[in-house]
């Protein structure tokens, strides 16, 4: 595990301090290129949890569209392994080592897509998969 802040921006900054609390949040930050923007800090449980290895069973790619029906969708492994290489910015950087590190780390994987219109089919579509992943 590699803890560390999680960005926020726009109406996910307030969404979120309501389910984590206002002091696991930094300040916002106005006007940025992105609008409004803060931190959801690493829990002091993630941080002592750093040095123990971990093993990727599910990855998520989220899509909010207000009032949508909730969604999920598999994903196959190669899509998500070249979906998480268009999102790494230093993949190009490390090369080889990046591509052999993310085949590896999806070998023991399984990837969706959800499609959710609000904060609680969001969690209730993560729990039911990550439940699923689990057994």
């Amino acid at each position: 595990a590699y803890p560390r802040p999680v960005s926020l921006k726009k109406a996910s900054v307030e969404v979120v301090r309501a389910l984590a609390g206002p002091g696991e949040i930094s300040a916002a930050l106005e006007g940025t290129p992105k609008g409004t923007m803060a931190y959801r800090r690493a829990r002091a449980s993630d941080i002592e949890a750093a040095n123990r290895p971990a093993t990727a069973k599910l990855l998520v790619f989220p899509t909010f569209a207000a009032g949508a029906p909730p969604e999920i969708k598999p994903v196959e492994r190669g899509d998500a392994v070249m979906r998480l290489i268009a999102g790494s910015p230093n993949y190009q950087i490390c090369g080889e080592k990046a591509f052999c590190a993310l085949a590896a780390m999806a070998e023991g994987l399984t990837a969706y897509e959800i499609r959710f219109g609000s904060t609680e089919d969001s969690v209730r579509l993560v729990r039911e998969l990550w439940v699923e992943a689990k057994s």
